[in-house]
């Protein structure tokens, strides 16, 4: 923080990628399946029902995510 430097392990290049595959995995598994997972589209290939895991239906008042 004091130096104003990249930190080693930051959220854009560890973090999200590492929950990420959390995530994926969970939703695997929930989903009783294995699936395939476009990072670029950011869903899973052809698979709405899977997409589901993704996000929460609703969230708690709050913590809702923004519009965009």
């Amino acid at each position: 923080m004091r130096s104003r430097k990249r930190p080693n392990a930051d959220l854009e290049t560890i973090g999200h990628p590492s929950s990420l595959l959390c995530h994926i995995g969970n939703a695997s598994w929930r989903a009783g399946r294995t699936l395939r997972y476009d990072a670029e589209a950011g869903k899973f290939a052809g698979d709405a029902e899977a997409d589901q895991y993704l996000t929460r239906p609703e969230y708690r008042r709050g913590y809702e995510l923004p519009k965009v």
